[in-house]
């Protein structure tokens, strides 16, 4: 995983959130259902509702944690990512496209939120940072559907 930009502005965070994020599921749903497949299976998953599940989850994390974080309450953490995305994609399993997609709007409309109204300072946590970096940016980059659009 590469090394996150070290200071990345609210701005600009929040420009991916808008940007990438933002048009995820728009995007996605240009495609036909068969496509949609292809492209879930590309990113590891039998079903968009499991990708879906996957994001959903590490925002969770996210709006868990950042605040932790921010306040010096939370030690460094290790995951078990394939644990983690395993368990997230059993708990939202039962959970329909629709139920999904608005679940993935809200979060992200949250993690919005929670950016905008981070104390400067906590954007110059490298923890913070690299988290945020982590959480929005990358892994956009990492499930990017093609055609969709890039991120800086």
């Amino acid at each position: 995983m590469p090394e996150p930009q070290k200071h990345w502005t609210r701005e600009d965070l929040l420009f991916a959130l808008e940007r990438g994020w933002g048009q995820f599921l728009s995007s996605l749903a240009k495609w036909p259902d068969d496509k949609q497949t292809v492209f879930a299976l590309q990113q590891g998953y039998p079903r968009v509702q499991d990708l879906l599940a996957h994001v959903c989850a590490w925002w969770e994390e996210t709006l868990r944690v950042v605040p932790l974080i921010s306040v010096e309450q939370l030690a460094q953490q290790q995951y078990d990512v394939d644990m983690f995305n395993a368990r997230a994609v059993t708990r939202y399993q039962p959970w329909s496209r629709v139920r999904i997609e608005v679940h993935f709007e809200q979060l992200r409309l949250a993690l919005a939120d929670l950016i905008r109204t981070l104390p400067a300072s906590a954007l110059e946590n490298d923890r913070i940072c690299a988290w945020l970096f982590r959480a929005v940016v990358e892994h956009y980059r990492e499930h990017r559907p093609p055609g969709g659009p890039r991120l800086p």
